[in-house]
């Protein structure tokens, strides 16, 4: 008696068949009944046992708006691959069919509990050729001592070895997932300024500015810096304090320079509102044609204050990140452009897609 060792697929993934082809540790105790009979063709062997044991990446839901990825074991016998001659004697299969399952429902326990714990920079698919190699080690040991005793004694005693390490390694179940405290994100905008009334006699508004940042937070406390480049048209003809003449019509180069703090409210919920404060810097170039080096240019800067508002499009939980993608708009009130008759400010309105990322802190219970 005999039985023999089939692997799924390359690289140790588990192929989706469907449940009546498989029979698992889970299913219940192992039954010669579901083992196929095929006509008394062979008389080398009575009968013969097939397993399957890996791996495969599944996706799984982490609250409302969270997805993320987990590798999930499965072993056990390969019902289709597998078969028995007629009228062979059941209590001495059962027990070497309960024996093969037990064997392959520890080193799953024991791999699933290793990929559930895996760091970012490791394969799994190392760790889980370490138990393959493991689980085949045994399972040979087990036909080639069947083969030598043959007696049903010594099959009970092993089989009851195996019942007591499961009982002393319970099935890993899993983790759930939360974010460190802090994180850093990417931005992506564009807005429009607005002057005031005031600021309009000599200045138009400048128009489709684009702009990227970067942000860190350390939970609800956050830094911000930012920088746009846009357009605008001198309206009416100035010279500045330094003496430069500002011609009516001619085009201008308009920049924005943001540095803010701000604290999160909602953090963590679908909408994040946070009010920020800190300092902005506003520029304006005039556009000579041919380009000179040296053409006027205004800066101005001082106190900024304005907030941002968050939708959380979804999350990623990805190998050692949670990742968020937001679409944000915000709204600040700062530095304006300076002539004789206007020192004022002006406002920035824009909308930006927003890339933020914070590791991955897996809370384990591992045991059911």
């Amino acid at each position: 008696m005999r039985f023999t060792f089939s692997f799924s697929i390359l690289f140790l993934l588990v192929t989706l068949l469907p449940a009546q082809n498989r029979l698992s540790w889970k299913d219940g105790p192992f039954s010669q009944e579901k083992i196929p009979v095929i006509p008394e063709t062979r008389k080398d062997l009575a009968f013969e046992l097939k397993y399957y044991f890996g791996w495969s990446t599944v996706s799984q839901k982490w609250g409302k708006d969270s997805t993320g990825y987990r590798e999930v074991v499965e072993g056990g016998i390969e019902l289709k691959d597998s078969w028995q001659l007629p009228d062979q004697p059941s209590a001495y299969i059962e027990v070497y069919g309960q024996a093969l399952l037990n064997i392959i429902e520890l080193n799953r326990r024991k791999l699933q509990y290793e990929l559930n714990h895996l760091q970012k920079d490791v394969d799994p698919r190392k760790i889980s050729q370490h138990y393959y190699d493991l689980l085949n080690q045994e399972l040979q040991g087990l036909e080639s001592d069947t083969h030598e005793r043959m007696d049903s004694l010594y099959l009970a005693d092993f089989l009851q070895n195996t019942e007591d390490q499961l009982a002393a390694f319970p099935d890993p179940v899993g983790y759930e997932v939360s974010s460190m405290p802090w994180g850093i994100g990417f931005f992506l905008y564009m807005g429009y300024g607005v002057y005031p009334a005031s600021g309009q006699v000599y200045f138009s508004n400048p128009v489709n500015y684009l702009g990227y940042g970067l942000r860190g937070n350390y939970k609800n406390l956050e830094v911000q810096f930012s920088g746009s480049f846009g357009t605008s048209r001198l309206i009416k003809a100035f010279t500045d304090a330094e003496g430069n003449f500002w011609p009516a019509q001619n085009r201008l180069s308009t920049t924005y320079v943001n540095a803010v703090v701000g604290w999160r409210l909602q953090a963590g919920s679908k909408f994040e509102l946070s009010p920020q404060a800190g300092i902005g810097v506003h520029e304006s170039l005039l556009i000579v044609r041919p380009r000179v080096p040296d053409a006027p240019h205004i800066d101005n800067y001082g106190p900024l204050i304005g907030g941002v508002v968050r939708y959380r499009l979804f999350t990623h939980i990805a190998p050692g990140e949670v990742e968020d993608l937001f679409l944000t708009g915000f709204c600040y009130y700062g530095p304006g452009p300076k002539s004789p008759a206007y020192q004022g400010g002006s406002f920035q309105f824009g909308i930006a897609i927003d890339v933020h990322a914070s590791p991955l802190r897996r809370a384990f219970y591992d045991w059911r």
